[in-house]
């Protein structure tokens, strides 16, 4: 009984003392969160901030309201003078306003979870003209994960509906999964299902009276086409409704109890009857997106980068203005004078003269910005589509357009690389130029013939003399280039390899070269001179190394992620679900175990701080996808991505305390779960020795470890359990510096 009772004070002290541990970890973890987690990513271009508008509104002539990716609402109360940028908590995207007052308003929105992998839809109301919103927790019968809100409607405080479509579902299961209408008489607490037996995606609901409602529809999965559009009427609040014949109908919008327009489609009876009229749009690249009519005789119409105008009800337009860059998604007006238009990028424009003059609300090129490049805090380049090059003197505050040859005006810059202030080199398309006064002047120094789809998409230097450019001939699947200067690009010398695929990317550490793409890694340990390769099942996308002997690999290709540790001479692949089920679009690693990424859907930004095994969720990001991040110190950092998307970051998403305790948890092991092996590793401030012992949950020690005098920084030993059943082991780590127990399971 004696031994016994010692065996169970030994394992309750050694639970209490891993408890212990835990608690004390989560108690500075809090606090470190609270006085040291204030990173922000700040929009730098396009600004004052970029994300996607989808819907306008205007609510009288100098009160607007407009929403769009990333939760945004922005409300202006003087017209475009100044305006209030609010980002709603969990939302991906809002639209679809349904005014009753000038000041009370319903929208909905949408928001994927991916620490949960499920699908919300939500309702939010604001009584101040979209000022304030308030979440309204909402009683229906939906499943979320299937059906989607699109469209909400209310005719007054208590009664309004609201439509359902089917967003994660194959077209041949339409049948399946109809769209959905409901109708609430609470204020939108609970909602019932109205059936009105036509299966198709519902876009559009708007009621004229209590009774009376209208309902544009469009086939499953197919963007807005007025072609294919349809219009549905109801007189008895939506038990039955009725079809309207013809198509081409678009959003309707009334300019009176009796008059409203519909696309091609004009009511002079409060739509009981519909007069189709063939529009005589000028010759256009574009199909129209929206019409808007805000009288009989005036009306509007965007098709992608152009705003159209009609004086004379539709039988004659004209091009009114044509955007530079962005694309358009939205044309509201309150009377013929007062209008607003909104894009990809965060573009606003606004009239208050019937269009004669556009005035865009904030500045910026809304290009999609592929690579960035800083060589201090304060001076960079960034470069993406249409020949845009921006360059920085004052660390973002300020971008930009440089100067560039006047037939590289349409090229698709993919990448750009500078070795001091002077030197640089960007490549896009078929083309290599190069500067000597920091882009003041770029000259071409390469031009290739290249066949349909080929382009160069990497270029580095290991100095000023030394470089590589690589890309692909043809095609996304059609042979790889490879070509290398000594001279600092004055002549690049093609490199003839057999059966080369398509390569994508380069690093550099010192003479170390590697490079990847489609199936293929080459390494190089001599500048370049003689290369290994090695093959993989996938398009290998992004790598980084931090050290000669650390490295990472991102797929396009089943979201891959590779990690080396003996400079890529073997690579280990992660498990996809560590990742959310997210494909990786670009990561950046700040030592051997620390990185952040930012996932392809969604635009998701990850950590990681045991070397990409396991990743955790931070915040997510307005843009629609980042294509680069990169930082030059812990904590000062940029990210670029489509629509001109340009980010700064001043933070880390790795908390440290110094003034509490001195110690620093960098201890764990990988991978985990495991198999046959794992590895752990510790970091030290100072040599010492250190001893590693492993326990199971009944306090029974297996084995133990002890490192004499290993160095400062990052240590790593090899465990490989012999004779060891499966289940939970706890690792305890203890030295003069701290003791740690960290959990590892072993599954055989």
């Amino acid at each position: 009984m004696t031994c016994f009772n010692n065996r169970k004070n030994k394992v309750n002290y050694l639970f209490k003392q891993f408890y212990f541990a835990i608690l004390l970890a989560l108690l500075i973890s809090i606090i470190n969160d609270f006085l040291y987690g204030q990173q922000k990513w700040v929009w730098q271009n396009p600004s004052p901030q970029g994300a996607d508008m989808f819907s306008a509104f205007t609510i009288t002539h100098n009160r607007a309201i407009l929403t769009g990716s990333g939760g945004t609402i922005i409300t202006t109360n003087d017209s475009i003078t100044n305006w209030k940028i609010q980002r709603l908590p969990k939302v991906d995207w809002v639209r679809n306003f349904s005014f009753i007052t000038d000041n009370d308003c319903w929208i909905i929105g949408n928001w994927y979870d991916i620490t949960l992998g499920k699908n919300y839809s939500k309702i939010f109301k604001s009584e101040d003209g979209g000022l304030n919103w308030q979440e309204i927790a909402v009683s229906i019968n939906i499943d979320f994960n299937i059906y989607r809100f699109d469209g909400i409607e209310f005719i007054n405080d208590q009664t309004g509906f609201l439509l359902a479509n089917p967003s994660l579902v194959n077209p041949q299961d339409q049948s399946e999964y109809p769209g959905l209408i409901f109708k609430t008489e609470d204020g939108g607490v609970n909602w019932n299902p109205i059936d009105i037996g036509i299966s198709r995606k519902y876009y559009q609901i708007l009621f004229i009276d209590d009774s009376t409602g209208l309902l544009l529809s469009q086939p499953y999965y197919s963007s807005f086409d007025f072609d294919s559009n349809m219009l549905h009427k109801t007189v008895d609040g939506g038990k039955t409704w009725t079809t309207n014949n013809g198509v081409g109908y678009g959003v309707v919008n009334f300019l009176n109890d009796q008059h409203a327009w519909a696309g091609n489609y004009k009511t002079t009876d409060e739509g009981q009857t519909w007069i189709y009229q063939n529009f005589n749009f000028p010759s256009l690249n574009y199909p129209i997106d929206r019409i808007y009519f805000p009288d009989s005789l005036i009306g509007y119409a965007i098709s992608y980068k152009t705003i159209l105008k009609t004086e004379d009800g539709g039988n004659t337009w004209f091009k009114q203005k044509e955007l530079e860059n962005g694309v358009l998604q939205d044309i509201k007006f309150y009377d013929s004078n007062i209008g607003f238009v909104c894009g990809f990028g965060g573009l606003i424009y606004f009239t208050n003269d019937g269009g004669q003059s556009w005035n865009r609300y904030g500045n910026g090129v809304v290009e999609n910005i592929m690579d960035v490049d800083f060589i201090d805090e304060n001076i960079g380049w960034a470069v993406g589509s249409n020949g845009c090059v921006l360059h920085t003197l004052n660390g973002g505050k300020n971008w930009n357009k440089q100067n560039i040859p006047s037939e590289c005006d349409s090229v698709f810059f993919r990448a750009i690389t500078f070795i001091d202030s002077d030197k640089g080199w960007i490549t896009g398309d078929n083309y290599i130029l190069n500067t000597m006064n920091g882009g003041i002047d770029w000259q071409v120094q390469l031009k290739v013939n290249l066949e349909v789809g080929g382009r160069f998409r990497d270029i580095k230097f290991l100095n000023d003399s030394n470089g590589i450019a690589v890309g692909q001939l043809s095609s996304f699947f059609g042979p790889g280039i490879f070509y290398k200067t000594t001279d600092g690009g004055n002549n690049w010398l093609k490199i003839e390899y057999i059966n080369l695929p398509p390569l994508d990317e380069i690093f550099i550490i010192d003479d170390y070269i590697w490079i990847c793409g489609q199936g293929i890694l080459l390494t190089s340990e001599d500048r370049g001179n003689s290369w290994q390769t090695n093959y993989f099942s996938d398009f290998l996308r992004y790598i980084q190394f931090t050290d000669i002997e650390h490295g990472w690999m991102s797929s396009i290709d089943e979201g891959a992620f590779y990690i080396t540790t003996d400079g890529g001479k073997s690579w280990e692949t992660t498990s996809f679900y560590n990742r959310f089920n997210q494909f990786i679009s670009s990561f950046f690693f700040f030592n051997n175990n620390q990185g952040i990424a930012t996932t392809f859907l969604f635009c998701n930004i990850l950590s990681t701080k045991d070397n990409g095994i396991n990743w955790s969720y931070q915040e997510r990001l307005p843009p629609a996808q980042l294509n680069r991040i990169t930082f030059i110190n812990d904590t000062t950092g940029w990210a670029v991505g489509t629509n001109g998307a340009i980010l700064k970051i001043e933070g880390s998403y790795f908390k440290t305390n110094n003034n509490l305790y001195n110690y620093k948890k960098t201890t764990g092991n990988y991978p985990n779960p495991f198999n046959s092996k794992t590895t752990i590793y510790f970091q030290l401030t100072q040599p010492q020795d250190v001893t590693i012992s492993i326990y199971n949950l009944m306090g029974e020690c297996f084995e133990t470890f002890v490192i004499t005098n290993p160095p400062k920084g990052i240590n790593e030993i090899k465990w490989q359990p012999k004779n060891m059943v499966s289940g939970i082991y706890l690792i305890r780590i203890h030295c003069q510096e701290f003791s740690e127990v960290i959990k590892g399971l072993l599954i055989k």
